[in-house]
């Protein structure tokens, strides 16, 4: 029989899987959650100049743009405002140059069964925090709280790297494409 809290659990956590996307290779094990301001390292990862943690989506591309609905990847995942293509495509316009041989990369990231992700809205959350610009101190006192992540609907932010399975590369483009939205390639990995 399943327990009310695990049931609860998975309905906070569906499916496990999100999104990242960005202009740097990452992994796990170069992963930074404090938020070092390195991109050449690859270790920026929240969406701030002070926030902490692994900012994600579940959603791989942008509903805002047309897509080539001939090429497969399009056709994997779902579309939304806030999606990993967005923020990929962020760092081609603002730090990268893909007609150089930069690439952009989106990646999976996996948690793991126990990662307690809370709604931006839940009384589990302090108040006073803004999601956006979760600071060094801030979280720590969520993980000593017991809170791994934050769910806003659009966008997650995940604050405990030893809850999270895994960072795959699923999406890379290096190029973008000739016609006149001059949109990034995308290849699955």
């Amino acid at each position: 029989m399943i327990k009310l809290v695990d049931l609860l659990r998975e309905i906070m956590n569906p499916g496990k899987d999100f999104y990242h996307g960005t202009g740097w290779e990452l992994s796990l094990q170069n992963l930074n959650m404090e938020r070092t301001n390195v991109p050449k390292a690859g270790r920026t990862t929240g969406s701030t100049l002070s926030g902490t943690g692994l900012y994600t989506t579940k959603d791989l591309w942008s509903n805002q743009d047309a897509h080539d609905e001939t090429n497969p990847v399009f056709k994997q995942g779902t579309r939304g405002p806030q999606s990993a293509e967005k923020y990929a495509k962020g760092y081609s316009k603002n730090k990268v140059d893909l007609t150089i041989g930069h690439p952009i990369y989106i990646y999976k990231v996996k948690l793991k069964p126990d990662f307690n992700l809370v709604d931006d809205s839940s009384n589990d959350l302090p108040s006073g925090y803004d999601m956006k610009n979760i600071n060094s101190q801030q979280r720590k006192e969520l993980l000593a709280q017991g809170i791994d992540g934050i769910n806003a609907g659009d966008e997650q932010i995940l604050l405990n790297k030893d809850k999270i399975a895994s960072i795959t590369l699923a999406y890379k483009a290096t190029k973008y494409g000739t016609d006149h939205l001059n949109l990034p390639i995308w290849e699955k990995v």
